[in-house]
């Protein structure tokens, strides 16, 4: 098991650390209040130090998991946003070349996307009112995109 054996939300050091301030306390106040020997103050020592410096050690490395953990949720992210970003400028940038006119098929051979990619983008830029879907009468589905239409002669 090693260092990791204490569970992710830190609930294992956190009590370590809470019974190792509770042994030393109760082993001090033995020793300050009792008038014994030494040896409580030893055993305070040992009984409460130690605990208390694992629970510390386990809390620290637990929100060092937990920050981890939590940064490496975000990549994936941050990389799916990136990607679609990509996809919507190689669409628009074949739109703009092609007159205002792709098809899937069209985006998927100019671009790296494969035509379910390309076929996502451009729904997604159709969704957000950057181009509208047109069923042709022989049932093709095309995608125009009004400000790019006529690009081709400028």
């Amino acid at each position: 098991m090693g260092r990791h054996s204490h569970n992710r939300s830190g609930k294992g050091a956190a009590e370590s650390l809470a019974s190792g301030l509770v042994l030393a306390a109760a082993f001090v106040a033995f020793w300050a209040f009792g008038g014994h020997p030494g040896w409580a103050l030893l055993v305070a020592v040992f009984a409460g130090v130690l605990p208390v410096s694992k629970g510390i050690s386990g809390l620290v490395a637990s929100r060092a998991e937990r920050k981890a953990l939590e940064a490496q949720n975000a990549a994936p992210k941050l990389d799916a946003k990136s990607a679609a970003a990509r996809s919507e400028k190689a669409v628009l940038r074949i739109a703009r070349d092609k007159g205002g006119h792709v098809t899937p098929s069209l985006v998927a051979l100019e671009s790296d996307l494969s035509v379910a990619d390309a076929e996502k983008a451009l729904d997604d830029l159709a969704k957000k009112g950057h181009a509208s879907m047109v069923v042709r009468e022989d049932g093709r589905i095309e995608y125009e995109f009004v400000e790019f239409m006529g690009a081709q002669d400028r």
